[in-house]
């Protein structure tokens, strides 16, 4: 069997008993498995558990209070390739383990599995209890798949995934957690973020892996349902502004209209068969409901006040606080730092440089993470940070690469021939032919700088197009003239009339290959990007667009932190691969909401025949037109919405130089949000029908941006762009106007 670990979270040392009964019931489960026991920030009970279980491994989690940060805690101290989870209220039955693990070596696209859950009363089960709220106390209830068979998530008492699954979807989110009363499904949150690990991915019950949950007396009481009823209503609330209305709450209004009622027409008809206590268990599924019910609509009324920030209620975090992305509050140096060889000390800062740095962590060239660390850090320093923030996709990374790794130290995790790097050189040699476009207007200086990194591309089968749009001289052509004899000739076209999707669609009937990227001419690009690239559209014939990160190349100046504070061109994304399939689509994430965004047009790969289907980029979007933007996100909708697969890979990197003053940056976002109100605005115009999915989507932004006003008002939110939201508000209402305006300009010159 595949190694394992079992994973349990404690907290309370009352509990020791039942943590001894679970211990004891996970280590007999195969000969070979490892019990990590995670100790929730107490030293006192670390120690008391090491003393009495000498034989598994005790860990304390000394990071963020609650169940998914010593979760985590635990999982990075495992060694097993699947890592289970047991409560430590929880006793797994004998053979629980190797039923619970079989689906996983079965079938690749299972991400995890879930079994039942009995409860294990102190008592007897109260005879007014439902068990269609069998999931107060921690049990399964009645309307769960009876037999195996795909659900939507599975529950962290008892659950197995692969460790590299869960790693690289990040984990437990330890902003989002049962912490106290508070009662969050981060279990179910962490199900949704990992069936998008891998194309098809999904979750899978299997009912014979049981484990016997404790339910003591003061939970069989009316009280204690009321109150975590009313506490699930605000985690479901909160799971909800997390992961959408739609697929946050999916399950949830199955169970409500279709379970819940059952359950009470059940209980209303039990007296017909003598059992005198079914209106008492309908009563109760109805105060259960009503419970629920106020706890959401309270969460609901709360959302517009900021987060608590107290120990015992950590605040769920913005979506722009994704995977790897460190939070920047200052200028810093950017750099890179490869784990795969040894760390060196950072140099200490030249007169006017930053005091800070800001690394990209890779592995053998991979993208793993960005740390913040200050400028003249030791090599132990810089590993500690790196191990500390970036640990667990480190290590996730690490396992792709044939490595079983420990804690990250200043020796790097060196090895000598890696697979990765090998089918990354095959991949670029063999690979299939790429034509980048860079499309640009009277910027000679940034185009050269893009081009010269466009020659360190390892990729050989590469055709470059420069587009000049509307330019006001011919510096331009000459530069692209002059590159004509260099390893990646250039080719140069002209677009006389404005506009950067004139520009684009310019470049599509010169092209000569069947895959083709967009860069901006204010880039430089990875040596592995194209590479990158290449591997999503080559693994998976599905795949018709791919996107990548858009990193800073310069934080020296404050307009470029506060830029990538409001979330930078890869808002929401960060160091996660997402495959954004049909199914991904009508479960996560629908195709026409991106946030997070789906990618960005500074980085961004299509299939031609799939991007000529759609009819290329609409002129009446992006740069150079009223609207501004909004035509790359356009374009990678209308793919998804065609049925194609989009990939986010953040392997495909790319750097873009921001802009440096504070005027810029405003009329920058200010423009985005128009280009987002003129998105939704042509979504609508080329298909009336789209109106019922766009309204649930417009809901959303209003939602978030009353959030995001109400946090600044309050004076404790994140520091952001000086751009006031009323402003950004009217700029998003003006986009329908704006693209109006766009497509009125293109029939007067089509009449002319």
């Amino acid at each position: 069997m595949t190694s394992c670990s079992v994973v349990i979270a404690a907290f309370d040392e009352r509990r020791v008993p039942l943590l001894a009964r679970a211990i004891a019931s996970a280590v007999t489960q195969a000969p070979d498995v490892e019990v990590v026991v995670a100790i929730d920030n107490d030293p006192r009970l670390h120690r008391m558990v090491r003393r009495l279980f000498p034989d598994v491994l005790v860990v304390l989690n000394e990071g963020p209070r609650g169940a998914s940060g010593t979760r985590n805690a635990g999982a990075r101290s495992a060694t097993g390739e699947i890592l289970a989870f047991l409560d430590d209220d929880a006793e797994a039955t004998p053979g629980w383990l190797s039923r619970l693990v079989a689906p996983l070596h079965a079938d690749p696209s299972v991400v995890g599995v879930g079994g039942w859950v009995e409860p294990d009363w102190a008592g007897h089960r109260p005879r007014w209890f439902p068990m269609e709220l069998g999931w107060v106390v921690g049990a399964s209830y009645t309307g769960l798949p009876s037999l195996p068979g795909e659900v939507r998530n599975g529950w962290s008492e008892n659950m197995a995934v692969r460790a590299a699954d869960f790693w690289q979807a990040g984990g437990f989110c330890e902003g989002f957690s049962k912490v106290g009363d508070a009662s969050r499904p981060e279990d179910t949150e962490l199900c949704m973020r990992m069936a998008a690990v891998r194309p098809g991915g999904r979750w899978w019950i299997e009912p014979t892996a049981v484990v016997r949950h404790y339910v003591p007396l003061d939970r069989a009481t009316l009280r204690f349902l009321w109150g975590r009823c009313r506490a699930e209503g605000a985690g479901k609330a909160e799971l909800a502004r997390i992961a959408g209305a739609g697929p946050g709450l999916a399950t949830e209004r199955d169970y409500t209209l279709k379970v819940l009622p059952r359950g009470v027409l059940t209980g209303c008809l039990d007296p017909l068969r003598g059992r005198i206590a079914g209106p008492l268990r309908a009563a109760v599924i109805l105060i259960g409901l009503l419970a629920a019910a106020v706890g959401f609509a309270g969460s609901l009324l709360r959302a517009g006040c900021p987060p608590r920030t107290d120990a015992g209620d950590a605040p769920v975090p913005r979506s722009s606080q994704a995977p790897g992305v460190p939070s920047i509050v200052r200028p810093a140096r950017v750099l890179t730092v490869d784990v795969a060889s040894p760390l060196r000390d950072l140099p200490h800062p030249e007169s006017g440089e930053p005091d800070d740095a800001v690394a990209l962590v890779t592995l053998c060239a991979r993208p793993v993470g960005m740390v913040m660390v200050p400028r003249s850090a030791t090599a132990d320093a810089l590993a500690a940070t790196i191990e500390a923030e970036l640990g667990a996709l480190a290590r996730a990374e690490a396992s792709s690469h044939g490595l079983a790794v420990g804690a990250l130290t200043k020796d790097g995790w060196s090895h000598e021939r890696c697979p990765v790097a090998v089918h990354r050189q095959s991949l670029a040699v063999e690979g299939p032919g790429i034509t980048v476009v860079v499309c640009t207007r009277n910027r000679p200086a940034q185009l050269r700088r893009c081009l010269d990194s466009l020659t360190g591309l390892d990729y050989r089968n590469v055709q470059v197009l420069v587009v000049d749009n509307a330019p006001a001289d011919d510096v331009t052509e000459k530069l692209c003239r002059d590159r004509a004899m260099e390893s990646i000739p250039v080719g140069y076209l002209r677009e006389p009339l404005p506009g950067l999707s004139r520009a684009r669609n310019r470049a599509l009937g010169a092209v000569e290959h069947d895959l083709v990227a967009f860069l901006d001419d204010d880039e430089v690009v990875d040596p592995h990007w194209l590479s990158a690239l290449a591997e999503e559209f080559t693994s998976d014939a599905a795949v018709a667009a791919v996107t990548g990160p858009v990193l800073p190349a310069d934080l020296s100046a404050m307009p470029q932190v506060r830029f990538e504070q409001w979330g930078g061109h890869s808002k929401g994304r960060g160091f996660v691969r997402t495959v954004l399939d049909p199914e991904y689509q009508s479960a996560v994430q629908p195709a026409v909401y991106p946030r997070p965004t789906f990618g960005a047009g500074a980085n961004m790969a299509f299939r031609l025949d799939a991007l000529t289907a759609i009819g290329g980029f609409d002129p009446c979007l992006g740069a150079g037109t009223p609207t501004r933007g909004g035509e790359d996100t356009l374009a990678l909708t209308e793919v998804m919405l065609a049925g194609h697969t989009l990939v986010y890979t953040p392997r495909a990197v790319t750097w873009h130089f921001h802009r440096t003053d504070e005027a810029s940056l405003i009329d920058q976002l200010t423009g985005y949000s128009t280009g987002v109100g003129a998105y939704y605005t042509a979504l609508l115009t080329r298909d009336p029908f789209r109106a019922r999915p766009l309204t649930r989507a417009l809901l959303q932004v209003c939602h978030r941006s009353l959030q995001r006003l109400a946090t600044q008002r309050s004076g404790r939110g994140e520091t952001s762009p000086a751009v006031r939201p009323l402003r950004r508000a009217s700029a998003l209402a003006t986009g329908p106007v704006a693209y109006v305006k766009a497509r009125r300009a293109i029939r007067r010159e089509r009449l002319r």
